[in-house]
């Protein structure tokens, strides 16, 4: 495939990932209808933790920001029928009463100081009495943000912990719902005992407060939806699974009809039988793999990427297990996994960044077009990246650009479907016509006659970087990474058709190329470039192993660049790697930093 190939699988992955998302908010629409009238009421009270230790880093300006924030959203969002704000440190203040005065609000946050113990007890205490105006049938939350442990001078840390559980315990039992947003300092599983569930617990760094409140945010609306439609808490999780099947499924699909139409693979439909279940199930594991991890990480974007992380290594090796080879599978893991990690940041960014109805929905969806889009562009970049010998199609048709890698001991070619290369619309080749074998340090052929630049290959004949081989009616440019290996005298046969006599000139014209010296072009096939093996050799930094191709014929010049480092430039213009271009007398021709002018 062509480098421009990589944006096409970008596009074709983000569009993917969308239509997997779309399925599950049709199947799911509760994700996006937390805000409807459905959605049932409830009174916050904003517990934030003033302590002396949020001196430290600064916590204390950044959790006044990150609070003030979380505030300006809950204005005008349905269901919301009053928050309240209350600190507490050596002792516990409720600083705006319950209300939907966010300005008041604000103001409340904008005075907190850091000083003081942790009277986690009291605060809990204090933010149950600022609820206790709530009208009945409204559900009453706490959202609790500390960064460290339960604590006074009147008692140790164990009758501290134990004192808040219980406190903690009996405002459950009476209908309140315990959230926490707890820093690194904090102990995860201490907090886990106050609210009554592990997943009600944010863990966040420094620079990361803002998005752990709005997870937590989020976490409180699907809370509403779940107690309205009898699901339970537990939805999230089985909701994780069946987002990561769907995606997984979709991307996987659509990146192996890619493959299949942009490589030289065969029918559009070829492996889709197995793949497609194949991206499902490997869908709910990564899936499983991603919300373990998550679990133990703090909730802020970089480690709710690493979940992402896991789809996108995942359908990245599909590619590489449908054509079974191991290497491209681990290059296409790669890549996927980097692709999964900045599109599933990015994800996470937008998701924080919109919030309620169809705000909340149309952010998704935009995060899963990134995410698509960089786990497609990746993959490819780095399989082309780190390909060693590849065939790209050289004649006008179907194949023309197309390009197939070579990432395995043995890739066999023919008519049919079931070899690697499955070259379907060449009626004249037969269904199994060789296979290209890695031998040693060389790449081989074995298997009926093949035509390799004009002339047939012995069998078992090693190739050059630079051979054009014909297969069918279609011409396929061999190039490798590295250079070649001297040539093998008896590597090539007879030609396929009879030699110019030698009476007859071998051309119309003398094409040569005109720098400080004349280089002369032998008729024929003509590979430019730094390594010996090369019909022309120029010895320069800038010039690549196998540069660029030349087609010398009586009438006709054309260039063709090999992927080389610096390219190949026709009268200023850089030429896309793998295409044959016309040369015209008098043209200024560029091989990396040299000039030449083109003669007859």
């Amino acid at each position: 495939m062509k480098r421009s190939s990589s944006l096409t699988f970008a596009v074709i992955g983000a569009i993917a990932c969308v239509l997997g998302a779309v399925l599950f908010e049709l199947l799911f629409p509760l994700r996006v209808s937390s805000s409807t009238n459905e959605t049932k009421s409830s009174s916050i009270a904003l517990l934030i933790d003033t302590s002396g230790s949020m001196r430290d880093d600064n916590k204390i300006a950044e959790v006044k920001r990150a609070a003030s924030e979380y505030v300006a959203k809950q204005a005008g969002v349905p269901g919301i029928v009053g928050l309240a704000v209350v600190r507490f440190s050596s002792d516990a203040q409720t600083v705006s009463a319950l209300s939907t005065d966010t300005a008041a609000h604000q103001r409340a946050i904008s005075s907190f100081r850091a000083d003081g113990a942790t009277e986690m007890a009291d605060g809990l205490e204090e933010a149950a009495r600022a609820l206790s105006g709530t009208e009945s049938g409204v559900a009453r939350t706490i959202l609790l943000f500390t960064d460290g442990q339960p604590g006074s001078t009147q008692e140790s840390l164990e009758d501290a912990q134990a004192s808040t559980r219980v406190v903690a315990e009996r405002l459950r039992a009476s209908g309140v719902r315990l959230l926490a947003v707890g820093t690194g300092d904090s102990d995860a599983e201490f907090l886990a005992a106050l609210t009554g569930d592990s997943t009600l617990v944010f863990r966040t760094d420094a620079g990361s407060f803002a998005q752990a409140f709005g997870r937590a945010d989020q976490k409180i609306k699907q809370l509403f939806s779940s107690s309205s439609s009898g699901n339970g808490a537990g939805r999230g999780f089985t909701d994780a699974l069946i987002l990561g099947a769907l995606v997984t499924l979709f991307l996987g699909t659509a990146l192996l009809i890619a493959e299949n139409t942009l490589a030289l693979r065969g029918r559009w439909w070829r492996d889709l039988a197995w793949v497609t279940p194949m991206s499902a199930v490997l869908g709910v594991a990564g899936a499983l793999l991603g919300q373990a991890l998550f679990a133990l990480l703090p909730d802020n974007a970089p480690s709710r990427a690493v979940a992402w992380l896991v789809v996108g290594a995942i359908a990245g090796s599909l590619l590489g297990l449908a054509d079974r080879s191991k290497v491209k599978a681990l290059r296409g893991a790669f890549g996927g996994a980097i692709g999964g990690y900045l599109g599933g940041f990015v994800f996470a960014l937008l998701g924080n960044a919109f919030s309620g109805g169809l705000l909340e929905l149309i952010g998704r969806l935009l995060g899963f077009a990134v995410l698509g889009f960089a786990i497609g562009l990746m993959l490819q970049l780095v399989q082309q990246a780190l390909k060693t010998a590849w065939l790209t199609g050289m004649t006008t048709g179907p194949y023309e650009g197309k390009q197939y890698i070579l990432a395995k001991p043995v890739v066999t070619v023919g008519r049919s479907d079931g070899n690697d290369i499955g070259l379907y619309r060449e009626t004249t080749l037969p269904l199994k016509l060789g296979a290209f074998q890695f031998v040693g340090s060389r790449w081989r052929y074995a298997g009926s006659p093949l035509e390799v630049n004009g002339a047939l290959l012995a069998d078992n004949a090693a190739l050059m970087g630079g051979d054009t081989i014909r297969l069918g009616k279609t011409e396929f440019l061999f190039e490798q990474r590295g250079g070649s290996a001297a040539p093998e005298p008896s590597s090539r046969l007879a030609p396929v058709m009879p030699s110019v006599p030698v009476t007859a000139p071998v051309s119309a014209k003398r094409w040569r190329l005109f720098s400080d010296a004349i280089l002369e072009l032998p008729a024929g096939r003509v590979t430019v470039g730094r390594n010996d093996d090369n019909r022309v050799t120029i010895s320069d930094a800038s010039i690549s192993g196998h540069h660029a191709l030349l087609e010398v014929l009586p009438d006709a010049l054309f260039v063709t660049d090999l992927g080389s480092t610096n390219g190949t430039l026709l009268n200023g213009k850089k030429l896309l790697e793998g295409t044959p271009t016309p040369v015209s007398e008098g043209d200024q021709l560029t091989f990396g930093a040299l000039q030449y002018r083109v003669m007859s």
